[in-house]
């Protein structure tokens, strides 16, 4: 009875925090396991190993630490210095929002990306 009790509420959790918008019930706040399925799903079509616009790769932490043709995307440790987190916060409408096309990156997938940044972007 206990196993059972415990296999439900173990079900419970990770279907809510699905429902919250978390990438995986396994990745642990402020971890590239937890912005990197968000980069694969929505920005490495454009930004990875078979295309890369303004030579920037999402991919990998290694090369999303690395910028792109114009420098640094990000500032370990702060969030807002940096162009990744200003182009993913800009309105619908403005030409320089990320990604460009489809819905906006979720308050959730935002607030991912931004405790990845704020913990150093940890590789």
């Amino acid at each position: 009875m206990r196993i059972a009790v415990s296999a439900v509420l173990a079900a419970f959790s990770i279907t809510c925090a699905a429902a919250e918008g978390a990438t995986t019930a396994a990745a642990k706040p402020g971890t590239w396991a937890e912005v990197q399925p968000i980069l694969a799903e929505r920005c490495v079509e454009c930004h990875g190993p078979d295309k890369a616009k303004e030579k920037l790769r999402l991919d990998s932490a290694a090369f999303t630490l690395k910028g792109s043709k114009h420098g640094a995307v990000l500032t370990p440790g702060k969030p807002e210095a940096g162009s990744l987190m200003k182009m993913v916060t800009l309105p619908d409408g403005h030409d320089d929002r990320m990604p460009p096309k489809g819905a906006r990156l979720s308050e959730a997938q935002v607030d991912a990306i931004r405790r990845w940044i704020a913990a150093g972007a940890p590789q």
